[in-house]
């Protein structure tokens, strides 16, 4: 993980661990693929909710970029949005513009997410600072729209 990414975690690690709800973010970490089912296990086995999401942040700690985005975009999804902003920085993206994640089945948009792959703006075609470029790549079934994850 770059240092703006580690320092911004450990500077608002307090702030984080006293608010987040960890099954929650923990479910689209899984999803996202940045977290094992062991260290979902882990930070259950945490006694206080304090503990768990501090034993949260320090897996995160441990891990790479990707890791931060999927916990920036599941503290959006999870309606963080305050928290999610005092991660901001690390991801250079502007919060400021609405925007839904993947998850809720409702286009998503690069300024409010990125692709847990993508380390920042530049690095997906989608994951442009255009507030109307969809980061999913939309797929026609019948009767339907069904969203997928862009690779």
């Amino acid at each position: 993980m770059d240092e703006k990414c580690r320092s911004l975690l450990l500077q608002n690690r307090a702030a984080l661990a006293k608010d987040i709800k960890t099954s929650y973010i923990m479910d689209n970490m899984i999803s996202d693929g940045v977290l094992t089912v062991k260290e979902e296990e882990s930070v259950k086995a945490q006694a206080t909710s304090l503990e768990r999401a501090n034993h949260l942040i320090n897996l995160i700690l441990e891990k790479n970029n990707r890791a931060y985005i999927s916990f920036f975009n599941a503290l959006l999804h999870e309606g963080y949005k305050d928290l999610a902003s005092l991660l901001r920085e690390g991801v250079n993206i502007d919060l400021s513009t609405s925007g839904r994640h993947i998850t809720t089945g409702i286009t998503s948009y690069a300024p409010s997410h990125l692709h847990p792959h993508c380390t920042s703006l530049s690095q997906h075609p989608s994951c442009m600072s255009s507030s109307t470029k969809p980061y999913i790549h939309h797929t026609q079934s019948q009767n339907s729209q069904s969203l997928t994850p862009s690779p």
